[in-house]
């Protein structure tokens, strides 16, 4: 067949063919006239936002107000939207919400970290590590030394060797390591172990010459400790004296730094910490931890306590994800190294100074003048007491300041305050001060303070949470990591029940509740960094910065069994167990 014979039929089916197009079209058209809508409104309900959550099928803590308890929460664009039951609130869900099943777990705000040193934590995957919290602790001199000889065998001469968190509280005779001991080890390796509480360390020979450091400087002679017999040092130094981090922190490249910081930031996120703390920053650091933030390797949220030398050329400034506005003062020391400024002796001295009660870092005056600067400048002060001696001075400094120029809500910090008065405390609301207790030293060191530092009437009162409840200051509870492992719910079970290490307990009149722990390291801690307006507890309008527990903290006997299973950040999943 010729082929222009099939012409007309092609023509006829082409027709047809085209006829069918404009049909299909004009259906296309009107089916996407009813289909895009509900494309655009799926996509504004779930792609357009951060997906909607609905929180179901266990207790709700709010620590709100009332300390109400809920059924269920709704989240919506990384805020809270809804609370109530059930029913109400998966009838407010909207569509595709995603639905998280609790299962009898419990709900709570997101763990506001009131003092820590993030993250500075990054010391536990460095160096070689002493802890006596790791799963194999240090618990003599013997062992410490044995560890620290292995980094000597691998490490090249003329190369630091640092240890860090050694505890001699858990040393039989209570005895810190010296330099004899490491000098043994090593004389061609400077080698430095920092003490658990940060504010010490012992160094070798080779370390001490390293530092520039001898019994010749006045201005360091009360911080190095000089053995009575020889007129030597002994390589134990304190306050002044102990090296700061940052010269170790240069002995270790980018990549390990980076590295221990991640396993850092996760210690944080499985441990429910939401909003973070550095208790001591330079400008330095805040740049990195701005930089962390801006790339995505940091979703916590930030507080920072600037050192006096960086917040004197700046001013408060914050925004939801980073909070500027805090100024620390160091008053004193430790307890643990008998450094804290009391008002009567240590319990036990040694014969050449019995009344030894340690002593202040500043003067009165030093102390006056630098309140007064940063209380003008409208800034929150966290001031560092843990003698009671100690905080007369801090209580005396912020009463001139607030009768220089009134702030009744600056929530001037109490860092620590552990061996606080009742007649110190009766004076804290008046001046806006607001304590954060280090409570853990009733577990790491009561039994220490009971024997050694205190005796056993005034290590009673440590942390006395009771009587500030009593008094009706608000107060936060605080890890001081990696001082003692950042553990939120460690705090609380210390709160409520004030064991040792030994199982004794540790001022039973200053147990707390539940509820009052709980408080302390969600809206109080927040309502104490000022960040209460959108965290710290389960509101309207309020961030979603949530935790999920394994369990319900009231219905369990032991607290330090509770894990976090979810962490959320605004409403997005930063950890799951």
């Amino acid at each position: 067949m010729p082929f222009g014979a099939c012409s007309e039929p092609n023509r006829v089916i082409a027709t047809q063919m085209t006829n069918q197009s404009k049909e299909l079209s004009k259906n296309l058209k009107r089916a996407a006239l009813i289909v895009l809508p509900i494309v655009i409104l799926v996509w504004y309900l779930t792609a357009g936002k951060e997906r909607a959550l609905v929180f179901v099928g266990g207790a709700v803590y709010t620590m709100d107000g009332s300390d109400s308890v809920a059924e269920a929460v709704l989240v919506e664009g990384g805020v809270i939207t809804a609370i109530g039951s059930t029913e109400k609130v998966r009838s407010q869900a909207p569509l595709g919400a995603r639905v998280i099943e609790l299962n009898g777990r419990a709900l709570l705000p997101g763990f506001v970290d009131a003092h820590s040193h993030f993250p500075v934590g990054v010391i536990d995957h460095l160096g070689v590590q002493l802890s006596a919290t790791a799963t194999e602790p240090v618990v003599n001199n013997n062992e410490l030394l044995k560890r620290v000889a292995e980094a000597v065998k691998i490490t090249p001469s003329g190369q630091w060797i640092v240890g860090f968190k050694y505890d001699n509280t858990l040393f039989p005779s209570g005895q810190h390591p010296n330099r004899q001991q490491l000098d043994q080890l090593s004389l061609e390796h400077p080698i430095y172990l920092r003490h658990i509480s940060g504010h010490m360390g012992v160094a070798n020979t080779a370390a001490l010459q390293e530092l520039q450091i001898d019994n010749k400087d006045d201005a360091l002679r009360p911080f190095i400790e000089i053995d009575t017999r020889t007129g030597e040092l002994t390589g134990l130094l304190q306050e002044a004296a102990a090296p700061s981090l940052g010269r170790f922190f240069r002995n270790y490249s980018m990549t390990e730094l980076f590295n221990a910081y991640k396993l850092t930031r996760e210690e944080y996120l499985a441990a429910g910490v939401s909003t973070v703390q550095n208790g001591l920053i330079n400008g330095s650091m805040t740049k990195i931890l701005k930089l962390l933030q801006m790339v995505g390797l940091l979703p916590q949220r930030v507080v920072t306590w600037v050192n006096s030398d960086y917040a004197g050329s700046n001013r408060p400034r914050y925004t939801t994800n980073f909070r500027q506005a805090t100024v620390k003062l160091i008053v004193d020391g430790s307890p643990q190294g008998r450094t804290a400024f009391l008002t009567k002796p240590y319990h036990t001295n040694s014969p050449s100074e019995p009344n030894f009660r340690g002593a202040p870092l500043l003067t009165q005056e030093q102390l006056d003048k630098y309140v007064l600067y940063y209380h003008q400048a409208g800034y929150q002060i966290a001031l560092h007491g843990n003698g009671d001696a100690a905080i007369d001075m801090i209580i005396a400094a912020v009463a001139r300041a607030q009768q220089s120029m009134e702030r009744p809500d600056a929530r001037h910090i109490l860092v620590h305050a552990q061996t606080i008065r009742r007649d110190q405390i009766s004076q804290l609301s008046a001046l806006s001060i607001t304590p954060s207790f280090f409570n853990a030293h009733t577990f790491y060191w009561g039994d220490w303070h009971q024997n050694e530092t205190l005796g056993p009437e005034r290590a009673q009162h440590i942390s006395p949470l009771a009587d500030v409840v009593n008094a009706g200051v608000r107060f936060s509870l605080h890890s001081d990591a990696p001082v003692t492992p950042i553990q939120p719910m460690h705090l609380v079970w210390n709160a409520i029940n004030r064991q040792t290490r030994s199982g004794d307990v540790l001022g039973r009149a200053q147990q707390i509740s539940l509820t009052s722990a709980l408080r302390a390291i969600t809206i109080d801690a927040a309502w104490q960094s000022h960040v209460d307006h959108d965290r710290g507890s389960i509101e309207l309008g309020k961030l979603a910065d949530l935790v999920v527990l394994s369990g319900d903290p009231y219905a369990v006997d032991d607290l330090r069994t509770m894990l976090v299973d979810l962490t959320y950040i605004g409403g997005e999943e930063v950890f799951a167990r």
